[in-house]
């Protein structure tokens, strides 16, 4: 029989909440397996919770609780997460209502978590300052909705994470705001917004990886823009008319798949350390290591 030792609590409507165990350490985190329990734990500050990394089923579809079709309030995540390899399916972002990563003057850690089928029906599918580690983001962008907003001074950071994302909107917003990614891999396709992630110094895009097929439709699109950006590769399809800008330097050099890019275009490409290649050269290992000075292991006789 699992030992049971968390505090049980009474919400307002008076169901019982209870962890399988755990009284939220780090070192005796409060493990749940439902999505009632973990929106009502990860609400506690500075407290630690795992989803139950022994279960058989791994999935939370939120079609199966109160928030089908949208969610009824907010979530304020104020703990360190864990999710243990969980999904959280079927998240709906409308109304007002969405999910806060609160940092407390701290960056708190969410890590190993998996958001499948996200549907963003409004400006702030998430919003807060976090450090994402191993998680991914898929789903559909609507409206003005875009993934990840922030504050200025309170960017948030993704490590090993992966985002596949189709955008049908008509958002004003980058994709990712003021986010610090690294060694992530985001894939976009559809409508194309006016920039992948916000091009100020608190963002930026280290050893990642740009892909997908995008159409513009007049205006401009900033595949990036901060100083801090290097070792990225995009080699991203982009159809239509206007403009795509990577005039901005970066600290290291970042390449472009130019015959991707379609002939409609105007492309500025400008940037130090910005360099459009074409698709046989950034299919060449040596040609990227010996002439380009881009890291990678060429491949031995």
């Amino acid at each position: 029989m699992r030992k049971v030792k968390a505090l049980l609590s009474k919400t307002t409507k008076g169901e019982m909440h209870m962890a399988h165990s755990g009284s939220g350490t780090q070192t005796d985190p409060y493990i749940v397996d439902t999505w009632e329990d973990f929106k009502y734990y990860s609400t506690y500050r500075n407290c630690y919770v795992v989803l139950d990394p022994n279960a058989e089923n791994k999935v939370i579809d939120l079609n199966d609780t109160e928030d089908r079709g949208g969610m009824k309030s907010s979530l304020n995540i104020y703990a360190y997460v864990d999710g243990s390899g969980w999904e959280i399916r079927n998240y709906v972002a409308k109304n007002g209502y969405y999910i806060t990563f609160h940092p407390d003057n701290v960056k708190r850690l969410c890590k190993n978590l998996h958001f499948r089928n996200v549907i963003g029906m409004q400006e702030r599918v998430f919003y807060g300052s976090f450090h994402f580690e191993d998680c991914s983001f898929s789903g559909l962008m609507l409206n003005d909705a875009t993934l990840f907003r922030s504050v200025l001074t309170a960017g948030g950071t993704f490590n090993r994470c992966g985002m596949h994302l189709q955008l049908w909107g008509s958002s004003t917003h980058a994709v990712l705001s003021n986010q610090q990614m690294t060694n992530c891999h985001i894939h976009l396709e559809g409508r194309a917004p006016v920039s992948i992630i916000t091009p100020n110094t608190l963002t930026c895009l280290q050893d990642c990886l740009l892909t997908g097929a995008l159409r513009l439709d007049g205006g401009t699109l900033v595949l990036s823009g901060a100083p801090q950006d290097r070792n990225t590769v995009t080699a991203m399809a982009v159809t239509g008319t206007g403009t795509v800008d990577l005039t901005a330097n970066a600290e290291e050099v970042c390449i472009v798949d130019t015959n991707l890019l379609d002939t409609s275009l105007t492309v500025n490409l400008t940037g130090t350390n910005r360099l459009g290649l074409t698709t046989a050269q950034m299919q060449d290992p040596v040609y990227l290591l010996e002439t380009v000075g881009f890291p990678i292991i060429a491949p031995t006789a």
